[in-house]
């Protein structure tokens, strides 16, 4: 089923979590080598490709964006079947990490929220648009007022793609059985 199945965004979402945390623990080895240097996380890709937050910005923002593609095809899946534990599952998934579709919006319209004409002003996010990483302890993205846990969000995310797809699963082989 390729992007329109759940397991190809898990896939996609555990990908982009591992480049996360890589860029993560690498950034704390060279930080723990050399205390005296700080990174300017405004700096992007400039400083050092392998050790700076550029990386890692990318790499969370194509995970939010995988995200929310995930949400999408769940979404799909449930108007098709009907099936309820599908619904619950996005409830669920929503509940967990309320803001993760928030900050995606943001970072894909970001030139509507730095003019303060972004569809959403109620996340606090309008006159923001540069996104920034923190570690407390556990990386997270913010931008103005909205920040998401980047490895709840995917934990959440995987969590949704494995009970959407044994739902969806389901649905299949009663709809694909044959009659006798």
């Amino acid at each position: 089923m390729g992007p329109t199945a759940p397991s190809f965004w898990r896939g996609t979402i555990e990908m982009q979590r591992d480049r996360v945390l890589c860029g993560w623990n690498a950034w704390q080895d060279e930080h723990r080598r050399h205390p005296d240097r700080s990174a300017d996380p405004a700096d992007g890709f400039a400083t050092c490709l392998l050790h700076d937050f550029g990386p890692m910005l990318a790499d969370a923002h194509f995970m939010l964006v995988a995200i929310r593609r995930l949400e999408m095809c769940c979404r799909q899946m449930h108007r098709v079947s009907g099936n309820r534990l599908i619904l619950d599952a996005l409830d669920q998934f929503a509940a967990a990490v309320p803001s993760a579709k928030h900050v995606r919006d943001v970072l894909e319209h970001f030139d509507a929220y730095a003019s303060c004409e972004g569809r959403r002003p109620e996340t606090g996010a309008q006159g923001h648009w540069m996104p920034r990483l923190s570690f407390d302890p556990d990386p997270a993205l913010n931008v103005g007022d909205l920040s998401v846990d980047l490895l709840s969000a995917a934990d959440a995310a995987v969590e949704l793609a494995e009970t959407v797809g044994a739902a969806w699963r389901d649905h299949i082989s009663v709809v694909f059985t044959p009659a006798i």
